[in-house]
């Protein structure tokens, strides 16, 4: 049969021939591009600031049907750098319920604070939470004294990957999945309820509610998860970013990066680009 599946993909451009759900791989954002999640774990206090006690490269491949909708994705996680003593965990928020998903796998659980479903996803939850890993010192393990590839005098180390492979139980949309959809977030030092989102994104339901507004957290005064004059705990930024050495501040490394921070992203939307006067060089890793 030209069509073995029907699903109306020939058999010579289906990647899945044999399976009518599945007929074409993507990549997000791009074939041999990732973008970047950067994190600051003192959150609701904020901390050096230095945004690299959690730098991770990650990108999506998708599995879509004959009409474009996901029937399987898997997240490719890379962890380049962790500038902390804290032992960070990492989720995927998705905005659509737990049932979706048939299976996820690839997980790094080391720690045991995770309570899953039978389905891979963590239980208690209204949307699909998917905890990626819950210490990153189990995905990369650093050399005794210092941190990951953080400090310019420590020995550097390669870093590791957690693949998490999510299969749904009908496709959904792919607009459901994308990089910018993916609700990344930091558990901070193996507290479960210490959730860290992107600005303007919800916890989940296992955050400690507490927290939220206290120290320098300015949550409930419009965007959450920034400071009162608009500093993020987390960004998302492209890939492969030039995150600060320890103890520098990103504000000192990227100089444009408080002008975009404080204009609430209308300002230097490039901030983090290697252009003239954007960089203090001796202060990146």
């Amino acid at each position: 049969a030209l069509d073995a599946d029907g699903d109306g993909v020939l058999n010579v451009q289906d990647a899945f021939p044999y399976e009518a759900d599945k007929a074409f791989i993507e990549y997000d954002p791009g074939v041999g591009q990732n973008t970047t999640i950067i994190a600051e774990d003192l959150w609701p206090q904020k901390g050096d600031y230095d945004f690299n006690d959690l730098v991770v490269d990650y990108r999506s491949i998708f599995e879509t049907s004959a009409n474009g909708a996901v029937a399987a994705m898997t997240v490719e996680f890379f962890v380049r750098a962790i500038g902390a003593g804290f032992k960070n965990g990492l989720g995927i928020q998705l905005p659509f319920s737990p049932s979706r998903a048939k299976s996820v796998s690839g997980q790094n659980l080391g720690m045991g604070y995770s309570s899953i479903n039978s389905n891979g996803t963590e239980s208690g939850q209204n949307n699909a939470v998917i905890i990626a890993f819950e210490n990153a010192y189990d995905v990369v393990q650093g050399q005794t004294g210092w941190f990951v590839n953080t400090q310019p005098e420590a020995p550097a180390v390669a870093g590791e990957s957690v693949s998490i492979r999510i299969e749904f139980t009908s496709p959904v949309p792919k607009n459901w999945v994308t990089i910018g959809a993916l609700d990344v977030f930091l558990i901070s030092g193996g507290d479960r309820g210490r959730e860290i989102h992107l600005p303007g994104w919800a916890p989940t339901q296992k955050a400690n509610q507490s927290l939220i507004g206290s120290g320098d957290d300015a949550s409930g005064s419009g965007l959450s998860y920034t400071t009162s004059n608009g500093l993020p705990w987390m960004m998302r930024v492209s890939s492969s970013f030039a995150y600060p050495r320890e103890n520098a501040a990103i504000t000192r490394a990227h100089l444009k990066f408080k002008d975009w921070a404080q204009s609430g992203g209308s300002q230097h939307s490039d901030w983090y680009q290697d252009k003239t006067g954007f960089r203090d060089r001796q202060l990146i890793y």
